[in-house]
């Protein structure tokens, strides 16, 4: 809603309510409902829009796939606009001058690590960290452990801090349930520096992190700055290349779409913070099982200034989950907690209706991979055993036209990811895609089937995910 529409409002209301931050309050709350009678017209279009194509189509089933085939074209075309957004603009995104020549160092850094069942990696993380070139006044590492069933993790922990013998090195063990969250609160408040940041137990972090983050914030004034973190064994397993492009395409071009309206669901390390913005929202949500996500939408709602900064060579280096079910865990996690931040209501409180908007599409994309679930083989079946019109044919197809170019450009992101990662590439990779593209989306289905009974049913309950011992080549 523009300024002047709300000087129209205010002067309107102002006979009516003397008190200004009731004015304010009220004139919130009109946005809202104008914002939400906005979202539901929306919908309300495309489907009507489906209904009346299906109407030419005869039977039940026939008339489903149609409607649900014109939905998922229109998701499918956000969806490839998120993947290649950036590269519509490299020089706007991709330049070096936002972040080198380097600044003189100005802010200080508290780098945050909580490790659970960590005690394989932990040990080179934190000499990750301990490595960044930065002062050693202006940084400090906190590792925050629970104390329960983790005794190997916490010596590792406590060996690795001996042999550094640095001052600016702390283990900080608590209680309490676990879970990220409620680790990353308590190492909040007993920070003090200026930027508070998070990294995973298994990252694999560049010398120059600290250096490039302090430039962006110092040149571009921002609250939040959203560094890249990139997934590097593609190689792995079948599902691990997709996991790899999922992140390449997520940090290097989805991100800065949403940062363009001020409303970016974060991810869950390499994220800086000015430590009083934290403060202000309370820290993190621990009952929110995407804890990253939901400060995001809450720091948002503050109208606060995100920059997202992608760089190959300083991005922070991580493995993909190492099993099949490790991986459905790790999204069961994240779709519940999409889940639990939409019913929540925070992105209620963003400012525009483009902001809601987009959020909205994020929070409900669970429910959207639950519905792929069983559209895609119904479809697949039906296309071999229904006969409709051409036209309708055609219609029913263009979910798979979404497919066919993402796969295509999934092919020209894995290539640009083994050339800019020195990776070695091989052709097989162009049948693997587009093979594994279908068994990979049910795998994504089963894991928001998981995640909306776990809600149902109350199941709040932290899964973690696994990490194996980390290779080297996954340093810089």
């Amino acid at each position: 809603m523009s300024a002047s529409k709300n000087a129209y409002i205010s002067l309107f209301l102002k006979k009516f309510i003397v008190s200004k931050k009731k004015r304010n309050n009220l004139i919130r709350k009109i946005k809202s409902i104008l914002h939400i009678l906005w979202l539901l017209s929306v919908m309300l279009v495309v489907l009507v829009f489906a209904f009346w194509v299906a109407s030419y189509a005869e039977g039940i089933l026939t008339k489903t796939i149609i409607i649900f085939s014109i939905i998922l074209f229109f998701q499918g075309i956000f969806a490839v606009i998120l993947l290649v957004y950036t590269w519509n603009n490299p020089l706007k995104y991709f330049k070096k001058k936002r972040h080198f020549p380097y600044e003189n160092p100005f802010y200080s850094f508290t780098a945050m690590i909580p490790a659970h069942h960590e005690e394989e990696v932990i040990a080179k993380t934190i000499k990750s960290i301990d490595a960044i070139d930065y002062p050693e006044n202006k940084k400090q590492i906190f590792i925050l452990i629970n104390k329960k069933d983790n005794a190997p993790t916490i010596n590792e922990a406590k060996k690795v801090i001996a042999k550094l013998k640095k001052k600016n090195i702390k283990l900080i063990v608590f209680g309490g349930k676990p879970g990220k969250s409620e680790g990353l609160n308590i190492g909040l408040n007993k920070s003090s520096k200026d930027i508070v940041t998070i990294f995973d137990a298994e990252d694999r972090v560049h010398p120059d992190l600290f250096k490039a983050v302090n430039t962006i914030f110092v040149r571009e004034g921002a609250d939040v700055v959203q560094s890249g973190v990139q997934l590097m064994t593609f190689e792995k397993d079948w599902y691990s290349l997709f996991n790899v492009l999922e992140y390449y395409f997520w940090f290097k071009s989805s991100l800065h779409f949403f940062a363009e309206s001020n409303a970016v669901p974060l991810g869950g390390n390499t994220v800086f913070f000015r430590r009083h913005l934290m403060q202000k929202i309370g820290g993190w949500d621990t009952d929110c099982l995407t804890e990253d996500a939901d400060v995001g939408i809450r720091l948002s709602t503050l109208g606060i200034n995100t920059s997202i900064f992608y760089d190959e060579e300083l991005a922070t280096r991580e493995q993909t989950p190492p099993s099949i079910a490790s991986f459905i865990k790790q999204r069961t996690r994240w779709n519940q907690g999409f889940m639990q931040i939409f019913f929540k209501g925070d992105w209620m409180r963003l400012h525009s209706f483009r902001q809601k908007l987009f959020m909205l599409y994020v929070l409900l994309w669970p429910f959207v991979q639950a519905v792929l679930f069983f559209f895609i083989p119904i479809f697949l079946v039906s296309s071999f055993f229904i006969k409709m019109p051409i036209a309708l044919s055609l219609i029913s197809f263009l979910p798979l036209y979404i497919l066919f170019i993402f796969g295509v450009f999934s092919n020209l992101a894995i290539y640009d990811f083994t050339k800019r990662y020195n990776r070695k590439y091989s052709f097989w990779l162009i049948p693997k895609i587009f093979l594994m593209i279908i068994p990979f989306q049910m795998l994504l289905g089963i894991s928001a089937l998981r995640a909306m009974y776990r809600q149902m049913f109350g199941q709040l309950n932290w899964e973690k995910t696994e990490h194996l011992k980390v290779n080297d080549n996954l340093t810089h």
